[in-house]
């Protein structure tokens, strides 16, 4: 969906590996950008949407909604991953 990101990561890889072979994970130090555009996205669209599923250890309350001790939490890791940060 962005072609100037797209050509800089693809700048990148020719500059660092080159065409005659393909890049390893002992590569990802000498690839900043190609990483960064790989974090984000897996932020934008993680692999796994849920995370496991987790027991609160005793009562809670987050944002005036009561949560009883041994209640299971699923934490929605595609949601959380989107959120506007001024909220």
């Amino acid at each position: 969906m962005n072609p100037a990101a797209q050509k800089k990561a693809q700048d990148e890889l020719d500059t660092v590996i080159g065409s005659q072979r393909l890049p390893t994970m002992d590569d990802i130090a000498d690839l900043p950008y190609v990483r960064a555009v790989l974090m984000e996205c897996f932020r934008y669209m993680p692999v796994l949407p849920l995370n496991l599923p987790h027991d609160a250890v005793e009562d809670d309350e987050y944002e005036g909604y009561f949560i009883p001790r041994g209640c299971s939490i699923v934490v929605v890791c595609a949601l959380i991953s989107r959120m506007d940060p001024r909220i």
